[in-house]
């Protein structure tokens, strides 16, 4: 919201030929001055505004680009066509308890047509959609106005919890009788939070950067929706057990940086790449909490495309048995790499992996350079956490800033076979509640953190740490007894 604020108030000061209308508290429609000017507003925002039943029915705007609608008040009803606003690039709705679909027989949806109007209606401007706190709307866009949106970008929508469809689907079918998909040509961002009525839809996008669902259909059936044979992939928004649908295009998601999945009861899949043509070499950011039927995260392939992963949280998804999937695991007839070429993290920042009660080990590593990037680790509440990492040689952690372990009854070690880690970088370590650990850590007189099996550390090295709860900071540390 606050983003949102000052990118209008900076569009306001640029440049350009622009007249724009600000009225803050609006208790009454402006006076007919102002309303003969209307024709020429460039932007308007109208914040705390309780007159928002009486706005037009019919608004003429063809210059206007951005409109910022901010309701007061429990009763207010946004009953407008915004059909004509043909240079529309940002609309923000905001607090409109809104749009009262059963009051004004005609209105069905925010953008209102004429029958006449379906086959050539378009918004080709329209950039930005924000709908927030909108409490009675079901309908974003009509499905004459869904495939004619070619210059869409970005889609955010906050806690509408009657919300049924974005994307109204057409009834059209291509050639061979399959329901035409969405095509979002330009669409970069697309955030759905708080819609546990939305049915599913699919959506191609082969310019998407940041996608987040969170809380999308759960409130409904699981979704059965067959999804088509395409020539691009695609996406399914909804209560559905498979997120991104890989169908061999040449798209593979590879614009894609930031993927953040929350409450998705029904998921099981993020990418199901038995084609073997994923690459996610975009990808910075990976966030998946309570997505309680997962199984795994990536293949193989899908692992070693990785070369930008910077954060991976991952938190609560209870039936994970994997981040990667297991080579034993990948279907003998899939076309997925299974050769033994390392998977390497090399920007991987920040791990923080917690209540995954199936999981047995975060990642296999093929080399001692597979984490040479990451500074904090955050492993708690894994109950069946065996190891750390599956590694093939010493793993060096040289900028390891902050590692964090609690409360894993079956961690036994960093990895099976034992290796001496040294943490050269380290500042703060917290281990508490591990009691199967058979290595210990110890602090050398430059206070610098090793970790060593307990043979190897045991009656020969000074400051070692054994069977205790730790709670360690750089200069000082203090062991905390069982």
């Amino acid at each position: 919201m606050h983003d949102v604020v000052r990118d209008f108030a900076h569009w306001l000061t640029s440049k350009g030929e622009n007249r724009f209308m600000v009225k803050d508290g609006l208790k009454e429609w402006p006076n007919v001055g102002e309303r003969l000017g209307s024709c020429t507003y460039t932007a308007m925002a109208l914040w705390n505004c309780s007159c928002l039943d009486h706005f037009p029915k019919t608004v003429e705007y063809p210059k206007l680009k951005t409109l910022f609608l901010n309701g007061e008040g429990s009763r207010q009803v946004l009953s407008t066509d915004f059909g004509e606003m043909k240079a529309l690039q940002v609309l923000f709705l905001s607090d409109l308890i809104i749009l009262d679909l059963d009051s004004l027989p005609d209105l069905e949806r925010i953008w209102e047509l004429e029958s006449s109007c379906r086959a050539t209606a378009t918004l080709q401007n329209l950039k930005e959609v924000t709908i927030e706190g909108c409490h009675k709307l079901k309908v974003i866009f009509p499905p004459c106005l869904a495939p004619r949106l070619p210059s869409l970008e970005s889609v955010e929508l906050w806690n509408c919890p009657q919300l049924k469809q974005v994307f109204r689907p057409t009834e059209e079918r291509d050639i061979i009788g399959n329901q035409i998909v969405l095509n979002l040509p330009s669409l970069r961002k697309l955030s759905v939070r708080n819609f546990p009525k939305l049915e599913c839809f699919i959506v191609q996008s082969q310019q998407m950067e940041e996608l987040v669902l969170d809380d999308v259909g759960n409130g409904c059936q699981l979704c059965r929706i067959g999804v088509p044979m395409l020539n691009q992939d695609c996406m399914v928004v909804g209560n559905h057990e498979e997120v991104f649908r890989v169908q061999g295009g040449l798209y593979s998601f590879s614009s894609i940086k930031v993927v953040e999945l929350q409450n998705l009861y029904e998921v099981r899949i993020v990418w199901k790449d038995l084609g073997g043509v994923v690459t996610l070499d975009n990808l910075t950011t990976l966030c998946l909490c309570d997505c309680k039927r997962l199984r795994y995260v990536f293949t193989p392939s899908i692992a070693r495309s990785l070369s930008r992963l910077v954060n991976l949280y991952i938190r609560t998804c209870e039936e994970l048995e994997g981040i990667i999937l297991g080579m034993d695991q990948v279907p003998s007839s899939s076309n997925v790499d299974t050769s033994l070429q390392p998977i390497t993290f090399p920007n991987l920042t920040s791990i923080e992996v917690t209540f995954c009660n199936n999981l047995k080990s975060l990642l296999p590593l093929g080399s001692a350079t597979s984490l040479q990037q990451l500074k904090r680790l955050e492993v708690e509440s894994n109950m069946k956490l065996e190891q750390l990492f599956e590694a093939e040689e010493e793993i060096k952690f040289d900028k390891l800033e902050r590692l964090g372990l609690a409360d894993m009854p079956c961690l036994i070690d960093f990895c099976p076979k034992g290796y001496h880690f040294v943490f050269p970088g380290l500042s703060y370590m917290g281990v508490r509640r591990c009691p199967k650990m058979t290595a210990s850590f110890f602090i050398d007189s430059k206070q610098i953190v090793h970790y060593k099996t307990e043979k190897e550390t045991q009656g020969s090295t000074p400051n070692a740490i054994h069977d205790k709860n730790i709670y360690w900071v750089k200069g000082g540390h203090e062991i905390l007894e069982e």
